[in-house]
C-alpha cells in the first residue's frame, strides 16, 4: 500500500524578540509572553490574570527572574521553580527590586518595602520605614505541615536602633526590639 498524507506546522505570534542575547521572547497574545533560555531551553510562560497587555520585560538578579510591567500591574517570575506572581502595581520607575531572599521579592519604593511570595497573586505583605537597605531587611517564609499555618515575617529597622517583627499571615507586628547602638545588619 500507500500513505499519503501532510502535516502543516504553523507557529504564530505577535512578535519575537531576545534579551541580553540569552533570552527569547514569544508574544503569543497581548498579556501572554513565553520567554526561552536559548541556553537551556527553559520556558517561563508569564501571563496576566487580569488581562493587562506586557508592556515591557526585564531580566534581573543573575539572570534567573523576569519582571514584566502593564500598564497597572507587574509580574515577577523565578525561571528555576517557574513560579510567577502579578501585583497591582504602577510604576514611577524608581523603585528597587532585591532578590536575596528564598521564595520572595522584595520591592522598595519611596520609602515603602512591598513583599511578594512567587506563584501568590498580589502582595504578601508591605512596611513603611525609611531605612531601606536590603541589609536591615530580613525576610523568613517557612512552609508548615499539612492543616498548619505557614510563617512568613519579616524583620526590619523603624529607626537606627530599633527592630520591628511583623508577621505577614495575620499583619501584626510581633514585637520591636530597642538597640542602644545603630544596627548596621539583619540576618
Amino acid at each position: 500500500g500507500t500513505l499519503c498524507g501532510g502535516v502543516i506546522s504553523v507557529d504564530c505570534c505577535l512578535r519575537r524578540g531576545m534579551l541580553k542575547s540569552r533570552f527569547e521572547t514569544t508574544y503569543v497574545a497581548p498579556s501572554h509572553v513565553i520567554v526561552r533560555d536559548v541556553t537551556t531551553n527553559t520556558k517561563t510562560n508569564l501571563v496576566s490574570q487580569k488581562g493587562y497587555a506586557i508592556d515591557n520585560l526585564k531580566v534581573m538578579g543573575k539572570d534567573r527572574f523576569i519582571l514584566a510591567y502593564t500598564t497597572s500591574s507587574l509580574i515577577i517570575a523565578d525561571i528555576e521553580s517557574g513560579l510567577s506572581s502579578e501585583i497591582e502595581w504602577h510604576s514611577g520607575g524608581n523603585e528597587k527590586f532585591y532578590f536575596d531572599f528564598e521564595h520572595v521579592c522584595i520591592i522598595v519604593n519611596a520609602g515603602e518595602i512591598t513583599v511578594v511570595e512567587y506563584g501568590i497573586d498580589g502582595p504578601l505583605g508591605w512596611v513603611r520605614t525609611e531605612l531601606t537597605s536590603p541589609h536591615l531587611i530580613s525576610v523568613s517564609i517557612a512552609k508548615g505541615p499539612p492543616g498548619s499555618q505557614s510563617l512568613k515575617k519579616i524583620a526590619y529597622l523603624t529607626d537606627p536602633t530599633s527592630i520591628a517583627i511583623k508577621n505577614l499571615v495575620n499583619d501584626d507586628t510581633e514585637a520591636v526590639v530597642n538597640h542602644t547602638t545603630v544596627i548596621d545588619w539583619l540576618e
